[in-house]
């Protein structure tokens, strides 16, 4: 089954913890069979990382004019810790949804 929630090796459910505790990281492992997992045509979800990103910097540093007497670095930590799981889940949940799940070629990631 060719879908972003099974396992090509098994066919067995990832679940969404695999996914979502993986981070932004693209390798995913399968609780079932322990294959390790990539979603296919994950470029657009890195551009939008990127934004997402981009645009954290720049309400960090707007924030940081609006609270004065806290560190720059201060206020970039807590817009960077309150956003960034809900970010981590939405992607999740749409790389489950919209991307299919395929087997990292092992020697091929091993070399590099």
């Amino acid at each position: 089954m060719q879908d972003g929630k099974h396992c090509p090796e098994c066919g067995e459910d990832i679940g969404f913890w695999p996914v979502f505790s993986a981070g932004i990281s693209l390798r995913i492992r399968c609780p079932h069979c322990g294959s390790i997992l990539t979603y296919s045509n994950c470029w657009n979800v890195i551009l939008v990382l990127i934004c997402i990103v981009n645009l954290l910097i720049f309400l960090a540093l707007v924030l940081t004019d609006a609270f004065k007497s806290w560190s720059r670095l201060t206020v970039s930590f807590i817009v960077v810790l309150l956003t960034w799981k809900a970010v981590e889940l939405v992607i999740a949940k749409y790389l489950r949804a919209n991307n299919s799940l395929s087997l990292v070629d092992t020697e091929t990631a091993n070399d590099a």
